[in-house]
């Protein structure tokens, strides 16, 4: 708690604003120039690098053009061009040669091939090579009269890095033969090696393919190990640039360069951290500089904040006594700014509310002993209040009581309404239905009587036939017992034939006629009996159908009865059913009439009923009003009795208040 108060304090808020006033332009000044101070110094870092860059190239082009320089000698002199046609000016040429070589120690030999594949080389070599196969003697042949520089590389012999110059040489516009100076980049290398670029910075050289020529590690010169770089990918399509290289953790800045002469890549590496050593040098003489500032700053801001807070503590002190209710307190700030003037402010405030605090002391007496005598008017005010109020709540609840009765007897007398309205309507259908139904018997009861006449016509028929049947049964007895006597006939015949047949064996040849005679009468006793056979079969399956016929005539004429004592039943039934059909329809008609009668009174009671309704609820609004009126003049007789009794208590309270402040 203590702290909070300590921070919240005005001496400690001005002593915090001036600090920041005095600090923050000086932070941002040092932001701002460190900012810049970076800037300029990579900006100066990358104009110097390239300058060093540049001013490398121009060396590397001077040490070349020197290197082409005997070249152009050679390709005039006469003795070299007319080799061919003059070869005893071999020995001239050895001793320009010769003098060629001494005239540069870098010069590591001297070579002239022939189109015939013939070479000349010294010093002397071993090697047979063939001239026109070489890349200086191709280039120099693809560049007619022009310098080619070729790519570097080891020598078989020195195995060391080398370089051949070469052009052609020409008479009379047709080439004799291609001359070239074998250069050592030994001493170029370690002369490029050991340039630096700032403290820690060193240049590098490749030719066009990535092979280093020159670097400060030695064991890195022939190899192209600068294709591993991430800078090399924008070198080689480009003439000259500035990068940063975070490759294998390596944080360098690299600019680059193009030697056109040879097409060589030149590079100058500087450790980001050497730059940065300087930037951060800087920074901690402007973080020195800021801290001594913040010191001098909070001691200005010290002192000054005592002074404004040396009278701000004595009209807080003047402040916090008059809180607590003394009025007699007065400042003594005799300054002559806004502090002195506000004192004086403070001291004619406090006389005045003292002026005031008495003022309010007599009205607050007089205002005490009338809240005395409104508060016991009001209390009498508000018992009469309610005691009317109550009555007239009362009658209000009873005419609203009525009103909901009425409102429920018209429901009621609606329902019995839509009731009775139903039963008319059943009763008209029913009424209907009894109609259709009456209509209905009558038919029903004419199909019964044709009914009835079919089954007297069906009795007559059937007992025709069964009387017809009967006959056919007797006469097939009939048949019967004749087709039995016939059979016994035949029999007798059959037999007759057969004695007369051995009698006419016997009698021999004058019994002959007769025997044939006697077997012909065989025959047709054997056929008359096989028909016989046939037609008691017959008969036999006549009567057999016959006496089925009859059982079932029989049975016929047992169900024709039935039928006519059901169809006779039948009949009886819808005599009945259509007179008590007419009785229903009687007394549904009376339904009907009566239920008509019933709505057409039920319209004037319901029409009565929601007059007594509407009227009730006028009663019941009407009182309901004067209710409401009674309540609002009991709520406001309640509140005016709070109030008077608020006023009584605030009167209380202001003399207990006043007396709180000294005057």
């Amino acid at each position: 708690m203590k702290t909070k108060n300590t921070f919240s304090s005005i001496k400690n808020k001005l002593m915090l604003i001036m600090i920041v006033i005095g600090i923050a332009p000086i932070i941002s000044l040092g932001i701002f120039s460190n900012i810049k101070t970076d800037s300029i110094v990579r900006n100066r870092f990358e104009v110097s690098t390239s300058q060093t860059i540049q001013e490398v190239n121009r060396g590397i082009e001077n040490f070349f053009e020197g290197m082409s320089t005997p070249l152009i000698f050679m390709d005039n002199n006469s003795y070299i061009k007319e080799i061919k046609t003059h070869p005893e000016n071999v020995l001239i040429l050895n001793s320009i040669f010769k003098d060629v070589k001494a005239s540069n120690e870098c010069i590591e030999s001297v070579i002239f091939g022939l189109p015939d594949k013939t070479v000349y080389v010294y010093p002397e070599s071993s090697n047979t090579l063939d001239p026109t196969t070489r890349p200086w003697y191709i280039g120099a042949m693809a560049k007619r009269g022009k310098v080619f520089y070729s790519d570097p590389y080891v020598g078989l012999l020195t195995k060391k890095n080398l370089v051949t110059i070469s052009m052609t040489v020409e008479n009379n516009n047709q080439v004799i033969g291609v001359i070239g100076v074998t250069i050592n980049l030994d001493k170029l290398s370690n002369k490029l090696s050991s340039i630096k670029i700032g403290q820690k910075g060193y240049i590098y050289v490749t030719d066009s393919k990535g092979i280093l020529v020159a670097h400060p590690d030695k064991k890195l010169i022939g190899t192209d190990t600068i294709k591993k770089l991430s800078i090399w990918e924008m070198a080689k399509n480009r003439e000259s640039g500035f990068q940063k290289d975070n490759s294998k953790n390596a944080n360098n800045i690299i600019i680059y360069d193009t030697n056109k002469l040879t097409n060589w890549k030149l590079f100058a590496s500087m450790p980001n951290s050497e730059i940065n050593d300087d930037l951060n040098y800087l920074k901690k003489y402007s973080i020195v500089f800021i801290f001594i500032m913040l010191v001098l700053s909070g001691i200005a801001a010290l002192i000054v904040s005592r002074r404004i807070t040396k009278n701000i503590f004595k009209l807080q002190n003047a402040f916090n006594k008059a809180a607590y209710g003394d009025l007699s307190i007065r400042t003594d700030i005799n300054s002559k700014d806004e502090f002195g003037k506000l004192g004086n402010d403070f001291n004619k405030m406090v006389e005045g509310i003292g002026t005031l605090i008495c003022n309010v002391k007599e009205s607050a007496d007089i205002l005490n002993e009338n809240s005395d005598t409104i508060t016991s008017m009001a209390k009498e005010s508000d018992d009469a209040v309610k005691e009317v109020a109550a009555t007239i709540g009362q009658i209000a609840d009873g005419t609203s009581d009525q009103s909901m009765n009425v409102d429920e007897g018209v429901r009621e007398l609606e329902q019995v309404s839509n009731k009775i309205y139903n039963i008319s309507e059943l009763t008209n259908k029913m009424s209907n239905e009894s109609e259709n139904t009456n209509r209905l018997s009558k038919k029903g009861l004419e199909v019964v009587k044709i009914l009835t006449e079919k089954s007297v016509n069906t009795d007559k028929s059937t007992m025709d036939v069964n009387d017809i049947v009967l006959d056919v049964h007797k006469s097939s007895n009939e048949i019967s017992v004749i087709t039995d006597t016939i059979n016994q006939i035949s029999s007798q015949t059959n037999l007759l034939a057969l004695n007369a047949a051995i009698e006419a064996a016997r009698a021999g040849e004058a019994g002959k006629g007769f025997s044939v005679v006697a077997d012909e009468i065989r025959k047709l006793a054997e056929e008359s009996t096989s028909a016989t056979e046939q037609i008691q079969a017959l008969v036999g399956s006549i009567r057999g159908k016959a006496q089925t016929a009859v059982k079932a005539m029989e049975e016929t004429k047992n169900s024709v009865k039935e039928q006519n004592s059901a169809v006779s039943e039948t009949r009886t039934i819808f005599g009945e059913i259509l007179t008590s059909i007419n009785k229903l329809t009687s007394q549904i008609q009376l339904v009907k009439e009566k239920a008509e009668e019933t709505i057409n009174n039920k319209d004037e009671i319901v029409a009565k009923m929601q007059n007594i309704s509407a009227v009730s609820e006028e009663i019941a609004a009407s009182t309901e009003e004067v209710s409401a009126s009674g309540e609002e003049i009991t709520a406001t007789m309640d509140e005016f009795l709070t109030n008077a009794n608020s006023l009584k208590q605030l009167s209380i309270e202001l003399e207990a208040q006043i007396n709180k402040f000294k005057l």
